[in-house]
């Protein structure tokens, strides 16, 4: 197996002291002959978790199988009739709105990643103030807005949870989730946090970080926040168990947990007296996988902003009845619409995983099983003695398998018809602004280059080429409990008119308990009652988030792209039979994604053993988001909302002007240069990413 997970604190790949760069045109130059003024100075600094591949802790999966054109063992490709696409918007009209993007989040931090992982809940109720609130939490930024996307707050994920900066010797957070609580108002949001040592190395020490909203201010705009944290480490220290997870051979100085292991991908859910997360365990520093963990806190308790909250651990998970891939694997919560908990078995909770995937120890990457979990005597959780009882049973269901890696418009080429200019800045595309040696610096050498002694003065694996996008590795995505029945979606792959691509298969499963009471256990007669696929003719569709009201109307999210398709936030409604009509592109891509992580010269991986070029680590998602609110559907996806041509991208430093549809910072913005001017309008990238996310508001 091979199944690592490391990371490596900050790697500075180039410092460009850009503010004090001028750039002016060269004669006969089209563009205007001015010298520019940028708009802040660039730090090209890769954010810690992205910054190295084999060596690098608590990466999603990487897995031999992750996004990866395997051929599978014994369950076969699944073909799909196509679904049309409609390119107009089913967005409720004035509540479809950019989200943050990386020049947020560069902007703010000062370092790029990829990708968002992008967390959101909303929430119309009086409560959260006038007219409802959303909020976003993605890699490495929180905002909240009104539902006409009017940005209201705004921060570092790490100020948000009481961090300095990671710049300013913070830790590291990522895969933020947040969750609306329509019973208490609590609004609740979650992180894995791993702290960095006096070197800058990770620990080992790494936990789950919750915060939860005051109960005297359910605006999350101006309320204030408890934090609370669950250590995840396992390795008997700080009252955690241990599940000894292999030892790192060889830890570096500030290195003070060597046998950590790591609570990787943390995902939430609720019922009425619970509060639910899982995250999948793997060792810290080298490869293997233990399981996935489930933590069960009172919610209660959590919404009340109790001192102290305590929790209940689930370790080593099972799949009972499944005999291919038997190890708990993302095993993903549900929560309900409103209030409409299962009440039965003394409070219920549901969970959905799949077995695909090598960490669930099936070798094949294809399945057609999935797993559904419940924990029963939730209620339990508000007493000093809490008394759950966890239990599972692998369904028969469609086939499915870890997906390809999807095309982009020029995927594989140098394609000069299209823009992008980080790629063609590597390449040294000559332009007017920068024709090259002996007239000017190369594109490479002005924005690009290291400071270190001896850098290369050129990328050394080019050409580059126009990159893909990754399509997730068969993890179940959002799970949703209504109407009687567990919902969820996970990415595919399929083959849509005899061409194999990424696609979406989607779940619906009816529950069966045995032993009603307390002790009630998923029974044989439960099954999958519903399920089919989601493809389109040219296009990948991926990440799925699914969301459905208590009637089981709703709405699904995704990534659509493919080679005539920039990547688009899209969706399709859905009803208990399945989806309905035609997909929606709730927001048309403009522009290719032209982050560092499909370029060679990014590489998280070390060349060849004969100097070839290590290949690019290309990311995207790890996830979307969908929420129901009061019968309606917020939905949250990844997409590019930029076109910048490289003149443009060398003449503003990578900026690409402003994103002028989108709302200003608030006024007191923290970002890395200092206190934002009032108002500060976003701009359309930043030198080595342009990734944008996309909020709308959905009824179904």
């Amino acid at each position: 197996m091979h199944l690592t997970r490391l990371r490596k604190a900050v790697l500075v790949l180039s410092l460009v002291a850009a503010a004090a760069v001028t750039l002016v045109s060269v004669a006969g130059a089209s563009q205007p002959q001015s010298a520019v003024t940028p708009a802040m100075s660039e730090t090209n600094i890769i954010d810690p978790l992205g910054a190295r591949g084999e060596a690098s802790p608590a990466d999603r999966s990487e897995s031999e199988l992750h996004g990866k054109s395997k051929k599978h063992n014994g369950v076969a490709t699944p073909a799909v009739s196509p679904t049309a696409f409609n390119p107009t918007s089913n967005a409720l009209a004035g509540q479809s709105f950019e989200g943050v993007s990386m020049w947020d989040q560069r902007t703010l931090n000062g370092f790029y990643l990829e990708p968002p992982d992008q967390g959101m809940c909303a929430s119309t109720d009086a409560s959260v103030g006038t007219g409802g609130r959303v909020l976003e939490a993605v890699n490495d930024v929180v905002a909240v807005y009104n539902t006409s996307g009017t940005t209201l707050k705004e921060q570092t994920l790490n100020r948000f949870f009481g961090y300095p900066d990671l710049l300013a010797g913070g830790p590291e957070l990522t895969d933020p989730s947040c969750y609306y609580d329509s019973e208490t108002g609590a609004w609740i949001v979650v992180v894995l946090t791993l702290e960095l040592g006096n070197q800058g190395n990770f620990t080992g020490e790494n936990h789950v970080d919750i915060a939860v909203s005051n109960p005297a201010n359910h605006d999350p705009s101006t309320t204030t926040w408890k934090t609370y944290s669950i250590d995840t480490t396992d390795n008997g220290i700080n009252g955690s168990p241990n599940h000894h997870c292999a030892p790192d051979p060889n830890p570096k100085p500030d290195e003070s947990m060597p046998d950590a292991c790591l609570g990787d991908y943390p995902h939430i859910g609720a019922d009425h007296y619970g509060f639910y997360i899982t995250t999948n365990e793997y060792p810290c520093f080298t490869d293997g996988f233990n399981s996935a963990q489930i933590y069960a806190l009172p919610k209660h308790k959590l919404a009340a902003n109790e001192s102290s909250v305590p929790w209940v651990q689930f370790a080593n998970t099972k799949l009972a009845n499944e005999k291919r891939g038997p190890v708990g694997f993302t095993i993903w919560p549900a929560v309900v619409p409103g209030t409409a908990y299962d009440e039965d078995n003394n409070g219920t909770e549901f969970f959905l995983s799949s077995d695909a995937a090598e960490e669930s120890g099936n070798l094949t990457g294809s399945s057609d099983t999935i797993g559904l979990w419940a924990i029963t005597n939730s209620r339990s959780l508000d007493t000093a003695h809490p008394a759950l009882v966890l239990s599972s049973r692998a369904l028969s269901s469609e086939a499915y398998g870890v997906p390809p890696h999807a095309d982009q418009p020029g995927t594989g080429t140098q394609d000069a018809t299209q823009n992008w200019p980080l790629g063609q800045c590597l390449n040294d595309t000559p332009t007017a602004v920068l024709p090259g040696p002996p007239l000017t610096p190369s594109c490479f050498q002005l924005f690009l280059m290291s400071a270190a002694p001896n850098a290369p003065t050129e990328d050394p694996y080019k050409p580059e080429v126009i990159g893909e996008l990754d399509s997730n590795d068969s993890r179940m995505q959002q799970v949703y409990y209504a109407n009687g029945k567990v919902w969820g979606a996970l990415d595919t792959r399929m083959s849509v008119g005899s061409t194999e691509q990424a696609g979406i298969a989607w779940f619906v499963v009816k529950p069966s308990m045995i032993s009603p009471g307390k002790e009630g256990k998923v029974g044989p007669q439960s099954a999958v009652v519903n399920q089919g696929y989601l493809g389109v003719t040219g296009a990948n569709v991926t990440y799925p988030a699914l969301a459905v009201t208590s009637a089981g109307d709703g709405a699904m999210a995704f990534t659509l792209v493919g080679s005539s398709n920039y990547a688009s936030a899209a969706d399709i409604l859905f009803s208990n039979s399945g989806p309905v009509g035609t997909i929606h592109l709730t927001a048309p891509g403009v522009g290719l994604q032209d982050g560092f992580s499909e370029y060679k010269y990014y590489s998280p991986f070390a060349p060849g053993p004969n100097g070839e070029p290590p290949p690019p680590r290309p990311r995207w998602g790890d996830y979307g988001a969908a929420d129901e609110d009061n019968g309606s559907i917020w939905i949250a996806s990844e997409e590019i909302h930029n076109n910048c041509d490289l003149t443009t991208w060398e003449l503003t430093i990578g900026h690409c002007g402003t994103q002028a549809d989108r709302s200003s910072l608030p006024a007191g913005t923290l970002t890395f240069a200092g206190v934002a001017p009032s108002p500060m309008q976003p701009e359309a990238r930043r030198l080595l990413g342009n990734w944008n996310t996309h909020i709308a508001h959905i009824s179904p």
